[in-house]
């Protein structure tokens, strides 16, 4: 049976980032949502997964006063750009092959209309 998660730990999975790079430790963080230190630990995976990083370097005590948050959002905007400028190459490569085409087809007709002059 699927164990059901508490509104605190959910509150916690989704500002856990937040509070690591401001430089809490795990305990601070459980304290700060009112949970054990062993809930943290055991959602860790999960809120690694959810941040593209390992979970080893969630169990890390990052420095307070670095801010690594502001790297890693501009790292998520920086892959949006780039998943956003290949969808708009993908549109204009099929925009290019269509125009291609009728380019290809207006040729055609030019050989027959030309073919039909000299016969």
């Amino acid at each position: 049976m699927a164990m059901v998660q508490s509104e605190r730990t959910r509150r916690m999975m989704e500002n856990f980032m937040k509070l690591h790079l401001e430089g809490k430790s795990v305990k601070e963080i459980a304290e700060e949502f009112g949970l054990s230190p062993k809930t943290v630990y055991n959602n860790l995976q999960e809120i690694a997964e959810a941040n593209e990083c390992e979970r080893d370097e969630l169990l890390e005590r990052v420095p307070k006063g670095e801010n690594l948050l502001k790297g890693r959002m501009q790292e998520r905007e920086a892959r949006t750009t780039f998943n956003e400028v290949a969808v708009k190459l993908r549109e204009t490569e099929q925009t290019i092959y269509k125009t291609i085409g009728l380019i290809d087809k207006m040729l055609e007709e030019i050989e027959e209309d030309r073919s039909y002059e000299n016969a």
